[in-house]
């Protein structure tokens, strides 16, 4: 079950950088996630001086 959770994180956080790199190409990005449901997605964000923090709330259900 940790596994699974490592591997949606990176395929997310590799999904959403890819289309920021594309878009945005300064911005870097650092991905957290909670341990425990209801999972949350910590993103902070460097965009050249300011840092930019914020969080993705979503339900997750691993079987």
């Amino acid at each position: 079950m940790a596994n699974k959770k490592l591997v949606f994180l990176k395929q997310l956080s590799t999904f959403v950088e890819d289309r920021s790199l594309w878009v945005e190409p300064n911005r870097k990005y650092d991905f957290r996630l909670s341990p425990n449901p209801p999972f949350t997605i910590f993103v902070e964000y460097r965009l050249r001086f300011d840092i930019v923090k914020s969080e993705i709330n979503f339900l997750l259900t691993l079987h």
